[in-house]
C-alpha cells in the first residue's frame, strides 16, 4: 500500500499516489488467539540462544533449540452440540509479548485458546505513511478497530505505580545515605532527637540504604522491568512484604514525637504502601 498499490479510497488519506486500485489488505481471516503468560523460575526458551544451548545442539542434537516452541496443545468443544472441536489450546515454553513480535522480558510459559474455524473477515490497512509503523486492522471477531500497539497498551499492567514507588524508595535511600555521612538531618529521622546522628544510628542509616535500594529492585522486578536481577518469586513475595512494612512504618511515624516524621514521612509511607499494594495486586508487564 505504501508503494501506491491498494484501495483508492484509502491511499490518498495518507498522501499516497494511487498506482493501482486493488483490494490490498481486504479479506483478513485469522484465528483469534488469546495467550496468558505464567512466569516461572525455570529456564524457558527466552535463553535458548545462549552459547551453552548452541553447543548442546551442535554436540548432542538436543536442548532448547530442538523445541518447536508450541510444545503442547489440545482440542475441545466450547459448547455442547458441535460435530467436532471448535477451539484449540496452545502451550509455548516462552513468554508471548507484543503479539509474539517482541522480545520476552522474563522466563514464562504462554498458554491459551484460539478459534479453529473463524467465519468473519476483516482487513489490514495503514495507520500512517511510516514504513516501519504498525498497521491498523479491523476484525469482525473483536468488533473494533485498533492497532497492535493500542491493544497492548489496553491490556498491559500500568507500570507508573511501580516506577513511582521505586523513585520513592531510592529517595529514602539517598536521605539515609546523607544521614550516614553525617548530614544534620537527624531531626527528620530516628525519632527526631538528634540533629547529627550518633555513630550507632549512622551505621543503622548506612544499613538502611541497602534495604531501600533492594526494595526498589523488588518493586521493579515485580513490574517486569529487566533492570532488576531478582527472581520473579522473590519479587512477588517481597512486594507483599513491602506493603506491610510501609503500612507499619506509616503507623510508627504517625505516633512519633517528631513533626517531620508525623507530617512528612508518615504520609509518604502511607502513599508508598498503597502504591505497593497496587503493584502487588497487578500482573507483571508482559503477562
Amino acid at each position: 500500500m505504501l508503494s501506491g498499490v491498494g484501495p483508492a479510497s484509502v491511499l490518498p488519506l495518507f498522501g499516497l499516489e494511487v498506482r493501482a486500485d486493488l483490494p490490498v489488505g481486504q479479506g483478513l481471516q485469522d484465528h483469534l488467539l488469546v495467550l496468558v503468560n505464567y512466569t516461572t523460575d525455570t529456564e524457558s526458551l527466552m535463553t535458548a540462544l545462549s552459547p551453552e544451548n548452541i553447543e548442546l545442539l551442535e554436540a548432542e542434537a538436543r536442548g532448547p533449540l530442538t523445541s518447536n516452541i508450541a510444545e503442547a496443545g489440545g482440542f475441545f468443544r466450547a459448547r455442547d452440540g458441535l460435530a467436532g472441536p471448535g477451539m484449540q489450546l496452545h502451550m509455548a515454553s516462552v513468554m508471548s509479548y507484543q503479539e509474539n513480535l517482541g522480545a520476552p522480558s522474563a522466563h514464562a510459559l504462554a498458554f491459551g485458546p484460539c478459534t479453529l474455524s473463524p467465519s468473519s473477515q476483516g482487513c489490514v490497512t495503514l495507520r500512517s505513511p511510516n514504513p516501519v509503523g504498525e498497521p491498523g486492522g479491523w476484525s469482525a471477531d473483536v468488533k473494533r478497530y485498533a492497532s497492535a500497539g493500542q491493544r497492548r497498551r489496553g491490556m498491559s499492567t500500568p507500570t507508573t505505580p511501580a516506577v513511582a514507588v521505586a523513585v520513592g524508595f531510592l529517595a529514602i535511600a539517598a536521605f539515609q545515605a546523607a544521614l550516614a555521612l553525617g548530614a544534620p538531618l537527624g531531626y527528620a529521622a530516628w525519632g527526631g532527637t538528634h540533629t547529627h546522628l550518633p555513630v550507632k544510628l549512622r551505621i543503622a542509616s548506612a544499613f538502611a540504604v541497602g534495604i531501600w535500594v533492594l526494595a526498589a529492585l523488588i518493586i521493579l522486578g515485580r513490574a517486569g522491568f529487566q533492570v532488576s536481577p531478582l527472581p520473579s518469586a522473590f519479587a512477588r513475595w517481597g512486594t507483599w512484604i513491602l506493603v506491610g512494612v510501609n503500612f507499619l512504618g506509616a503507623l510508627m511515624n504517625f505516633a512519633s514525637h517528631s513533626n517531620w516524621e508525623r507530617f512528612l514521612w508518615a504520609p509518604v509511607a502511607l502513599i508508598l504502601a498503597v502504591l505497593c499494594l497496587v503493584v502487588a495486586l497487578s500482573r507483571p508487564a508482559g503477562s
